[in-house]
């Protein structure tokens, strides 16, 4: 199994995974299903440009070995149903009918995604599959896998964090810190879906009124999410992630300006996550970058404006492989293959699966070294 650009597959190309492009329309989930294992024709490809999809999770023998580094068939199961509770709320959301959002079905939701998290050995570098259509949504996901990913990866620190900084007693953080976070970081930005969509998809700058506007989404989603609270269908902490996630640590972020201890924890961690997210996804204007360019980026945010917790940023950048397993890259000898593993020095190993557009079919390894060789165009 491969995750390749829409733009690589091949008519004949069979589907490993199935592909569901979930529908803005209340009532309708999907506004195209297709099924694992449908060998793809030119019409599937051209109605999948045209929804804008950019990545599809392809069969090939050549890399079955990696396959459940690429995809976890439970893990997309705990993520499909809680893209369908997300769903519910935002319908909820936009038509102001809170009635039809459930509690249970959100909790049980996201304590299905912690638990397949739990085992998964999807590497967290990578991030779902998206078409522009439905960025948000599968942006949103993604960062609450991110954020459970990595506080889980951390489970002691983080709980101490949570304990000193929040003031939630041990017993109450051992019981629901975690499922708060996720469901916060699910939510953290429902209030983008108030928001004209012609500001969230515009390719170039935005001009005053457009960023006001867009500066607003998280007091419009903390105080929707201040609604559920009263109606007991989420805890207080579920809305800070939303309020706070463009707060920056040095000061200067939104809505409120906070700086440093201000910015509430679950908001500082959604903050790193967030932005990673964004960064490595592909949008309708640019291409995403890789996890090791995403990474130097978030490290240049934070020497000019102590963009995050400092603290915070130095495990996710530890949490984070630049190349992970399972990552698609290009060599600048014009080859092109998949990251299997690592060598002794945490460097990674290519296995190349084609030259200059050819597919070789016994594909090679090779390690890349800063001294010798091929390099990884890192873009």
């Amino acid at each position: 199994m491969r995750r390749i650009p829409l733009d690589q597959v091949q008519p004949g190309d069979e589907l490993a995974v199935d592909v569901k492009i979930q529908s803005e329309h209340p009532g309708t989930l999907y506004k195209l299903r297709l099924p694992v294992g449908r060998s793809l024709t030119r019409r599937d490809l051209k109605r999948l440009k045209t929804l804008g999809q950019s990545y599809l999770f392809i069969e090939d023998e050549r890399t079955a070995d990696l396959d459940e580094l690429v995809h976890d068939e439970e893990l997309a199961a705990a993520e499909e149903e809680l893209n369908a509770e997300l769903k519910k709320t935002v319908d909820g959301f936009r038509q102001e009918k809170l009635d039809q959002i459930s509690a249970e079905n959100l909790n049980n939701s996201v304590e299905g995604l912690i638990e397949s998290l739990k085992n998964s050995p999807v590497q967290a570098a990578f991030t779902s599959l998206k078409s522009h259509n439905d960025y948000t949504a599968k942006h949103s996901l993604d960062v609450a896998r991110l954020a459970l990913f990595f506080v889980m990866a951390y489970e002691d620190k983080f709980y101490r964090f949570a304990t000193s900084q929040t003031g939630a007693s041990a017993s109450f953080t051992l019981k629901y810190w975690l499922r708060d976070l996720g469901l916060g970081a699910l939510l953290h930005d429902i209030g983008k879906w108030r928001i004209p969509r012609y500001i969230l998809t515009k390719e170039g700058p935005l001009s005053d009124d457009e960023w006001e506007a867009m500066k607003r989404h998280p007091s419009l989603g903390a105080n929707f999410l201040r609604k559920l609270r009263r109606k007991n269908i989420i805890r207080p902490l579920v809305r800070q992630a939303s309020l706070h996630h463009h707060e920056k640590y040095g000061g200067g972020g939104y809505p409120a300006g906070r700086k440093e201890n201000q910015i509430h924890l679950h908001g500082r961690i959604v903050a790193v996550c967030d932005v990673y997210s964004a960064l490595t996804s592909n949008r309708a204007y640019r291409d995403g970058l890789l996890p090791s360019r995403a990474l130097k980026t978030m490290e240049t945010m934070q020497a000019e404006d102590r963009h995050f917790d400092p603290e915070i940023l130095r495990l996710f950048l530890e949490f984070i492989e630049p190349f992970p397993r399972g990552l698609e890259v290009d060599l600048d000898d014009g080859s092109h293959g998949i990251v299997c593993d690592h060598d002794h020095q945490g460097r990674p190993i290519v296995r190349i699966l084609s030259r200059d557009g050819e597919k070789l079919v016994d594909p090679p390894e090779i390690a890349i070294t800063p001294e010798t060789g091929p390099q990884i165009v890192d873009t």
